[in-house]
């Protein structure tokens, strides 16, 4: 692979069971040439290389099935300036913080996106929040994509964000989504418009069609999120109700 093209690339590989029991690193080293095993590993430890969507550690054991995400061009740490963007806090203590986040926000930095992200304004709201994830990511554990609304929650320490870490990669958090869709289930949520065919484009309703087109996001929301407490380890469950933009739009259609 050429280094220049890695350097405004993201990647994507699935793990296929051959690969079952490989350390992280190892896996992609095998696959990304031209970068030096070290230089992933500092990759990984910035967080730019997600397992289903999350941070983990160089030494992780991968398990067939993985979806790994490899982003080979990181916002430079230097254009990382907080922001007083508002965010809506659902909970916080010393050790976390449940944020509701917008459609339309993005949750931290990436190629060609340097600012207006909820890692930005975390980074104006709280002086304490974990490293783990790098210098442009500070608090982040796991995403949503930027046009889903809904619960993220973000870690202060970095003890809560390595074991917040290993409880979404053990599968021990609960997550729950308010999706809409169109016609039968295998079809794409409705304002999506990758995969639901474009924003509009398989609806044959004409007021369906356009109503959709003002929508401006795809109707996707994380209603619940349930963790155990990092610290205290006490079951923790919330709920974010449906944006006003989503509820108005399923009155719409009643």
């Amino acid at each position: 692979m050429n280094e220049e093209a890695a350097e405004s690339s993201t990647l994507a590989f699935t793990v296929s069971a051959d690969d079952a029991n490989t350390r992280l690193d190892s896996y992609l080293a095998a696959r990304i040439s031209d970068w030096s095993r070290a230089r992933l590993q500092r990759l990984i430890e910035d967080g730019d290389v997600l397992v289903h969507g999350r941070t983990a550690k160089a030494s992780y054991k991968l398990r067939a099935g993985d979806e790994i995400e490899v982003e080979l061009t990181p916002a430079s740490s230097a254009e990382f300036t907080p922001e007083d963007i508002p965010i809506e806090i659902i909970y916080e203590d010393d050790d976390l913080i449940v944020v509701n986040k917008p459609a339309s926000l993005v949750v931290h930095p990436a190629a060609g996106i340097s600012s207006g992200t909820l890692a930005n304004a975390l980074a104006f709201h709280f002086h304490q929040l974990s490293t783990r994830g790098g210098a442009i990511r500070p608090g982040i554990v796991h995403r949503l994509d930027k046009d889903t609304s809904g619960l993220i929650v973000v870690a202060k320490t970095e003890a809560a964000h390595e074991n917040l870490a290993d409880q979404f990669r053990g599968r021990e958090v609960f997550k729950s989504y308010v999706a809409l869709v169109h016609g039968r289930v295998k079809h794409g949520v409705v304002g999506d418009a990758i995969y639901g065919g474009g924003r509009d484009k398989t609806v044959q309703d004409a007021r369906l069609r356009a109503r959709i087109g003002v929508l401006n996001r795809q109707f996707l929301h994380a209603e619940q999120l349930a963790f155990s407490h990092p610290r205290t380890r006490e079951q923790m469950r919330f709920n974010a109700p449906l944006p006003k933009e989503l509820a108005e739009f399923l009155g719409d259609l009643k």
